[in-house]
């Protein structure tokens, strides 16, 4: 009795024939089995036969071979003796017992539902057995299952495991050190890694990955976590890329091939790794042993974006994990009536090309903005629903942002740049976003329906080609892509160290081209957070001799990179002037440019505007004053007459000289009509005591300078007249007090000239 044996599991007995009489016999075995269940065992005897002296024994080797399975088996091996006519044999029973392995299939996380080793349970039915990996698997992510198989037999069993379509060789995915990868996935999927072994660690640690950035960068130079996540993700994206191809999934068993030994258990993990939308058909043979295969359809399911949208040109590769599907892209504040354009970039990390079509929605002003949903989803186990929503977008008549293109076809694998565009004419806020719809670009793609005849010749039938060659469309629309966008827009403005307006006050006498009364500085200063570009001129008797930056430009021979990007504005120099930053106006006022006669000398004021022309067409002015101050001078008498003088006796007179303005009056003797000649600028004034002859009269001094009179009095100067006639005769003259840039005064002076005593 043999009880539970196995098919294909060897045993082994020993038996032994006695000879209990005192004669000799010959034996042997018979050539087959008989009873039932014969043709399900093979049993090999040895010795086969022989001959036997009285009272002698042999032993006997049964080596029995199930060959398949039969419950209650029992067979006869019989046995000829020589000289006896009883039947003779051995008789064998056994349950012949085939090939019992489970199967199931565990998630991440989860425990498998099959029971302790030596306990049974009525194992799933092969036509409800189902591999889904689910419909919103995140693409990018790889999923996992691990299939557990149990022998619960004393037979070892080959197994196979493998995909009809989407197969593809393992991944060799390596785990991102603890807490690097900026931001790494903290979802439930679990990536397949083979990294247990040491031959596998080994393999790993000598790989070196060519990368485009050089030499350098061939190794492992990071000391860093994030720079030791970032080199492991490269890796693995480019172990993804290798397998991926142009399906958009890859399935992959490990081990693929392997032997399920007696009482034991084996465990395959299924690891899918996706880079495009869509729900994914297959099906997973498992064949094990001699029992029929397991065919379990399998189904994926990705949602999510292959696309991912960026302000920047390039990120380094592998310094982030999860596709940026949302991002923020700031104008800051901006001078209001100039367009303003910014640059982003969307990345399609897919092998497929993508199609994005984008829409611009600017937020409402109102105070009572209304929100819009964007998607509700449902969680069952928990019971609670998400809600994904924002503020309520329209698309204004005439929208203050614009992107350009619009739509564009993003090769597979490939960068494409936008450019958004602000524009509003006067001072306001504005904010909202681009949403970007996405589909599979496709034109050339057709239905396929394939068919074939399945199990129990039912008609099976699968189509292909409806979202793209592999998959059907996705269980949610491809998600968009969102760029939140504000800016400010705002009046151009520089802020005065005046108050409202600037004034000179400059004496004539002066020089205009060397006295500092002429000249002001001025500083302007940019309070906004945004660069100003200005040009600057003026009315009037004014000019601007420099404009000087606090912030340091680059030589001109740079050309474009210069800091001030503006070289004209209206015909004239530009500045362009950095947040925080300042600049110095030299100002100059010129009376020069104003041709008058002395008798046209008059204090005057004049007027003028400093006006400042900024890029977007804003203007500020600031009204110029000069109040122009001439010296002038009055004589105490403005006729003098000396009578008789003699010839031989000159007489003087004496003339008092009063300047009653505040400014510094320079003067000199002329008589009316002759040009008055002044000291060059700079030069000394002529000393007091020095005389200037006017016909016949001296005037002493014949020049002089009058202080002007500040806060104090009129200044006097006392001025002697000497008449000496040379001959008799009535002599007049009308002296003239010429005055630099003033108004003079004239004397007339009369005297006869006599011999008499």
């Amino acid at each position: 009795e043999l009880g539970n044996v196995y098919e294909g599991v060897v045993l082994s007995r020993e038996l032994r024939i006695i000879n209990q009489t005192q004669l000799g016999t010959r034996w042997s075995w018979d050539g087959g089995l008989y009873g039932e269940g014969a043709g399900a065992m093979q049993l090999k005897l040895e010795p086969r036969g022989g001959f036997l002296q009285p009272f002698e024994e042999v032993w006997v080797d049964a080596v029995y071979m199930p060959m398949a399975p039969f419950p209650g088996m029992d067979v006869i091996a019989g046995l000829t003796l020589q000289g006896s006519d009883r039947p003779a044999g051995l008789r064998t029973t056994a349950d012949i017992c085939g090939l019992d392995v489970q199967l199931d299939i565990v998630a991440p996380g989860k425990r498998s539902v099959l029971p302790k080793k030596g306990y049974r349970v009525t194992p799933v039915p092969r036509e409800d057995l189902r591999l889904d990996f689910g419909l919103t698997c995140t693409i990018g992510e790889t999923q996992t299952r691990t299939l557990v198989l149990r022998n619960n037999t004393a037979m070892p069993a080959p197994v196979s495991v493998w995909v009809d379509k989407f197969e593809a060789p393992p991944m060799e995915m390596e785990d991102l050190p603890v807490g690097g990868g900026r931001g790494r996935s903290r979802s439930g999927s679990t990536s397949y890694d083979p990294s247990s072994s040491i031959a596998s660690t080994a393999k790993r640690a000598t790989r070196r990955v060519r990368l485009a950035g050089g030499e350098q960068e061939t190794r492992n130079p990071f000391i860093s976590t994030d720079g030791q996540a970032m080199m492991a993700t490269r890796r693995n994206k480019a172990a993804a890329r290798d397998i991926l191809g142009e399906k958009g999934i890859a399935i992959s068993c490990v081990p693929a091939q392997a032997l399920l030994h007696p009482w034991d258990e084996l465990r395959v993990t299924v690891a899918a790794a996706t880079d495009m939308l869509g729900v994914y058909q297959d099906v997973l043979h498992v064949r094990c042993g001699t029992l029929p295969a397991w065919d379990i359809p399998l189904r994926l399911g990705v949602v999510g974006t292959p696309l991912q949208i960026q302000t920047e040109r390039r990120l380094p590769d592998g310094l982030t994990v999860e596709r940026v599907s949302e991002t923020t892209l700031a104008f800051g504040d901006v001078p209001s009536g100039i367009r303003h354009t910014r640059t982003f970039h969307v990345v399609n990390t897919s092998n497929l090309d993508m199609q994005i079509d984008w829409q611009v929605l600017v937020h409402c002003s109102h105070p009572e903005r209304k929100i819009a949903v964007n998607r509700l989803a449902v969680d069952e186990e928990s019971e609670a629903v998400t809600m994904d929503w924002e503020f309520h977008g329209h698309t204004p008549p005439e929208p203050p942002f614009e992107v350009e293109p619009s739509e564009c076809v993003i090769k597979a694998g490939q960068t494409s740049g936008f450019r958004l565009t602000f524009f509003h004419q006067g001072p306001a806020f504005e904010s909202g976003f681009l949403l970007g719809t996405q589909r599979m670009y496709s034109p050339d793609s057709e239905l396929r329906l394939a068919m074939w005849e399945g199990e129990d010749g039912r008609l099976e039938t699968r189509l292909d080609g409806a979202f793209h060659a592999h998959a059907a469309p996705p269980h949610l629309d491809p998600k968009p892509i969102k760029l939140h966008f504000t800016a400010e827009a705002k009046a151009s403005y520089l802020e005065p160290d005046f108050t409202d307006a600037l004034r000179w006050a400059v004496w004539s006498c002066h020089n205009p081209a060397t006295h500092p009364s002429f000249v002001r500085h001025v500083t302007f200063s940019n309070l906004n957070r945004m660069p100003v570009a200005f040009s600057c001129d003026t009315t009037g008797l004014f000019d601007i001799l420099a404009v000087e930056s606090s912030f340091p430009e680059l030589p001109d021979d740079l050309g474009a990179m210069q800091t001030a990007t503006v070289k004209t504005l209206g015909g004239m120099p530009a500045t362009v002037l950095p947040p925080r930053e300042n600049v110095d106006l030299k100002l100059c006022f010129r009376p020069e440019k104003v041709k008058e006669a002395e008798e046209e000398r008059v204090d005057y004021e004049t007027a003028g505007v400093l006006r400042m022309h900024y890029q977007n067409g804003d203007r500020q002015d600031y009204q110029l004053g000069a109040a122009v101050t001439h010296p002038a001078l009055t004589a105490s008498r403005d006729w003098i007459h000396f009578n008789a003088v003699h010839v031989d006796a000159p007489k003087p007179l004496e003339v008092v000289l009063t300047n009653a303005t505040a400014a510094d009056a320079e003067w000199v003797v002329v008589e009316e009509g002759v040009e008055p000649k002044f000291s060059t600028p700079g030069s000394a004034v002529p000393a007091r005591g020095e005389s200037s002859t006017v016909g016949e009269f001296r005037v002493s001094p014949g020049s002089g300078l009058l202080r002007g009179t500040g806060l104090q009095t009129a200044k006097q100067e006392r001025v002697t007249i000497t008449m000496s006639p040379p001959s008799d005769g009535t002599f007049t003259r009308r002296i003239r007090f010429a005055v630099r840039k003033g108004r003079g005064v004239t004397v007339e002076v009369v005297g006869e000239g006599t011999y008499d005593e």
